[in-house]
């Protein structure tokens, strides 16, 4: 598997060139290729930054667990930003669960945004330091 990230167009049609060489000769033999196309996740400076944001806001809703108050605050965000949730069937297949509030799965312009979100949450509710 290759992962490769894209940041021009000109460094884009060169990987896309070589790729199609790859896929050419792949697909000639009778292999299937998967091809998939994402924006970049998160970036680890701004995952960085949401961690102690989290942290104060727990603290300053008296809550111990802070991965319970990280998704209470992403559906939050998803319901104030009108952002679709996602929503899966529990193992049992008898309720629905919402999945889509993992801060891993954001984008990095979702998750700029998430953590501006943030930052006005904490000053709002008095969290910040």
């Amino acid at each position: 598997m290759h992962t490769i990230t894209l940041r021009d167009t000109q460094q884009a049609r060169q990987v896309f060139e070589r790729a199609w060489s790859w896929v050419k000769a792949r697909t000639m033999s009778g292999h299937p290729v998967v091809l998939t196309l994402a924006d970049a996740k998160r970036t680890l400076s701004q995952n960085d930054m949401i961690h102690p944001i989290v942290r104060q806001i727990a603290r300053a809703l008296d809550r111990k667990d802070e991965d319970v108050v990280r998704a209470l605050l992403v559906e939050q965000w998803r319901h104030d930003t009108k952002r679709a949730q996602q929503y899966a069937p529990s193992l049992d297949g008898l309720r629905m669960i919402d999945v889509s509030n993992r801060t891993s799965a954001l984008d990095k312009p979702d998750c700029g945004e998430f953590l501006d979100w943030l930052q006005a949450f904490a000053a709002e509710t008095g969290a910040q330091e």
